[in-house]
Order: C-alpha cells, then structure tokens, then sequence
C-alpha cells in the first residue's frame, strides 16, 4: 500500500477535452464534451469567499478563481490517495506488455475536524502531468476544495457505507470532486479511480507517469467498429477495476495499522457502484455481475451492451440522463433490455442538462457555463440531491429529506416498460 501526498506539488492543472461516442442498435451519436480547466496551486492557499463559478482576479497577473459548490451535508470531508497495483491482471493497454495494473485511487470520506488553511490540492502532482493536461485551456483557475488531507473519519457513526466510483472515456476522478464531496458530506465513503489509459494522464508516487499520448489519444485513430471493440474491452476492464479497489478497501477494513483511517469502518454489508458515462456502463454491469455491490447508479452511462437475462436484479439501480438527448437514446430493445436486468430500475432525465453537468466542469470553466442548456449549480445540485436520496433508501439509511418515489423538482420521470412498448416515456416536469 503507497500513500501518496497531494502537497508533492506547487501547481495543479486539469481537464482535457471529453470525446465520447456511443452506439444506439445502428445508429452513432458522438457525444463530444469540450473541457477545458487548469488549476493552479491551492496548497496552503486561502483567499476570498466566493460563490461557486464565480470568477474574481487575485492581483493584476493572478489567475482567475473558481470554486466548488458548497457540500451541504452534515459531515466536513477527508480525503487520502492510494498507489495499488493489481497484481493479478496483465496491463493490456501498455505500449510494452507488463505485469500488474497499477492503479491510482482517491478516497473521500466524512471528518469531525479539517485543517480548512491547507485544502487538497484538486489534481494532486499534476505537475508531472502538465504536458497532457495544458493542451487545451490556456486561462487557469485557481480552485479551493473543501477536504481536508487524512483527517480522521468521523465518530458520528460506527460504520459507513462504500461506494466505489469510476469516471468516464478521457475524464479523471477528479473531474466529480464537487460529487465526491457532497456525497462524503452526507456520510458516504467514496473510493473514486483513476482507470489508467482512460483518462487525460496519471502521474504515480512511483514515479511512473502515463501521459494521454499513451492512451487516449491513440484512440482517434480508431474506426468506428474498433473503437466500439475498444470500449466494449474497456468497460470489462474498468469492471475489474472496480473490483479489485472494493477488495483493496476490503483489506483496509481489516487493517490494524495504527495509520489506517478505516479500520473496522466500513460496513461491508452497503456497498454501491457508481459511474459516469463509460464508468456508468462498468458501475451498471458490476452491480449485475458481483453479489458484493448491493445498489448502482450510473450517471448519464447508458448501457447500449446489457442483453436478455433470464431473471432481473432486485437491487436498486438508478439511471440519471441528460435532458439534451432525452428518451430517444433508449431504443425499445434497449429499454427491455434494462428491465431484463434491473427489476425496478428508477430512470430521470435531469432538466436542463448536457453530458458533462454530471461533473464539475461547467461549475469550474466560464466557457462550458456559458454553453451550459441551464444553471450548473441548479443542475448539480438536482444531480446530488437525488443521487444521495437514492443511496440513503438503498441502504437504509433515508431522513425525511430523502422520503418517497416520486420524482422532485428538476428530473423528469422515464418509464422503461412504456418504452419497452413502444410508447412515450417522458412524464411532465414535476
């Protein structure tokens, strides 16, 4: 186990521009999310209170300033990195075939106490990334999260669910901070990974450093039937991914290092999936496949590759789609597919949104906010709300906040077994 320190660093940048595609039966609908966010250096630095999305300048040459919403649970949020390497898996997307996957993994968690003059930073080491990362957004925002490094976990409770996040094609954990935060704010712990060769770079405390030349970007050389092979492969490998980093959380609950911020707090027993787009498709297909993940939600991760089961999953499952594309990405063989997996799939589309508001890029960049279909902000926190009443019912653990089905304000209600009859799906907004 290698702990990596985020404070390595002076300088921090992220975001590269999203390229992904899907299938619907036939038919193609690339989905191209233009990203664009450097961040520069917030260890050790405090400055204004400002609203998030709002830009101010720091001095006549200082970069502008851009924050995270405010997390609005009860809890302050902690968060640590780990460096595992899967031992047991050959690295198939290495240029140079080697042995092990190593991948790297940041954990969010609920805190009674933070050292708010020392935030993370929010691309810890990016330095070493710099070349992928710097390509395509030359203004850099300066951005303050709100966890703080390993704090200790909360005593407010003796256990707390995991949930186990993946993000999408060319995207990085650390695109969903604003998520990761609101959901350790309201009592979850949330392993989210870097799934190394599909995303903009991964810089390793080893020393090693996957750059986005070794793995996405090759990527657009592909057709289109072999970038669809391409992608199929990968969400089997961000399954495995998935897996290994549940197991690897596992073993720190089992861990009596005096170090371990996790010993014997975890409750093994509510374990989720999460993802978005790509990572939504691998979230949904752990659920089904693996008994140790008792819900799933996927965020805008519609998955064109789920087929006929003979018995549907009784575990919770929460589909949350973008309201630029709507309904007419589900096909009716696809929506039966859905119901063949998922018995009670709960499915929204989420007003006024496009693929990327499911992460923070139209909170954090001036330019996606300004193509944005709606407010961010609204939007992320419709995303969150719901996301985290789901997750509260799952595991039962719901507060009068989080009582009822019906859909609140901002998500419009999709129901599957309409689709699956070739009917209309979409009920008005409530």
């Amino acid at each position: 186990m290698s702990l990596m320190n985020p404070f390595k660093s002076p300088c921090e940048l992220s975001f590269k521009g999203i390229a992904h595609v899907e299938t619907s039966d036939n038919r193609r609908r690339a989905i191209v999310i233009g990203i664009g966010l450097l961040i520069l250096g917030v260890s050790g630095w405090s400055g204004p209170a400002l609203k998030a999305g709002v830009r101010s300048k720091m001095g006549k040459d200082s970069p502008p300033v851009a924050h995270l919403l405010e997390p609005t649970g009860p809890h302050k949020i902690g968060t640590v990195l780990y460096d595992w390497t899967d031992g047991a898996r050959e690295e198939q997307w290495s240029a140079t075939l080697q042995a092990g996957r190593e991948l790297l993994v940041q954990v969010w968690y609920p805190t009674d106490d933070i050292d708010a003059s020392r935030p993370v930073p929010y691309v810890p080491d990016s330095d070493r990334i710099r070349a992928s990362l710097d390509k395509d957004w030359p203004e850099m925002p300066l951005v303050k999260t709100h966890a703080a490094w390993g704090a200790r976990l909360s005593t407010a409770r003796k256990r707390y669910p995991l949930l186990i996040f993946s993000h999408g094609m060319n995207s990085a954990r650390f695109y969903y901070t604003g998520l990761m935060e609101e959901l350790a704010s309201h009592g979850y712990i949330v392993a989210a990974i870097d799934h190394t060769f599909w995303g903009p770079g991964v810089a390793f405390p080893s020393g090693r450093v996957v750059q986005f030349e070794d793995g996405m970007e090759a990527r657009d050389q592909l057709s289109p039937d072999e970038y669809d092979q391409m992608m199929w492969a990968g969400v089997s490998v961000m399954v495995a991914d998935e897996v290994f980093v549940e197991h690897k959380m596992v073993e720190l609950n089992s861990n009596s290092t005096a170090a371990n911020l996790f010993h014997n707090r975890l409750n093994l027993s509510q374990v989720g999936a999460i993802g978005h787009s790509m990572g939504g498709y691998a979230a949904t297909r752990a659920c089904l496949e693996y008994t140790v993940f008792k819900a799933c939600a996927s965020l805008d991760g519609l998955n064109q590759f789920l087929y006929l089961r003979p018995t549907a999953s009784s575990k919770p499952f929460l589909l949350l789609l973008n309201s630029a594309s709507g309904t007419q990405v589900i096909s009716q063989s696809l929506a039966k597919r859905y119901l063949a997996s998922y018995g009670e799939p709960r499915v929204f589309i989420v007003d006024g949104t496009k693929h990327n508001s499911f992460s923070d890029v139209p909170i954090l960049s001036p330019v996606s906010r300004a193509k944005a279909p709606s407010d961010p902000d609204k939007a992320h926190r419709v995303i969150t709300a719901e996301l985290v009443a789901f997750l509260d019912r799952a595991f039962g653990s719901e507060t009068s906040k989080s009582q009822g089905i019906a859909a609140p304000a901002g998500l419009i209600d999709v129901d599957l077994r309409q689709l699956a009859k070739g009917k209309p799906a979409g009920a008005a907004l409530q």
